[in-house]
């Protein structure tokens, strides 16, 4: 509800969140990287019965 007001509104950001938008947004992006990272770093750390991609086809070819 307050991020809606702010991104309505984001002059008023300094009031009430105490900084200004743009360092709002540059921590939102930051925010968003790390967790971006810490998914790839569990992604790559997960064990795979199958190996990435493998299983069956997404389409199955219909033999005549």
């Amino acid at each position: 509800m307050v991020f809606d007001y702010i991104q309505k509104y984001p002059r008023r950001t300094k009031q009430i969140l105490v900084i200004s938008y743009e360092q709002l947004q540059s921590l939102l992006n930051c925010a968003i990287n790390r967790h971006n990272e810490i998914k790839a770093k569990q992604s790559s750390q997960k064990i795979r019965i199958n190996a990435a991609g493998g299983g069956r086809p997404e389409k199955l070819l219909m033999l005549s």
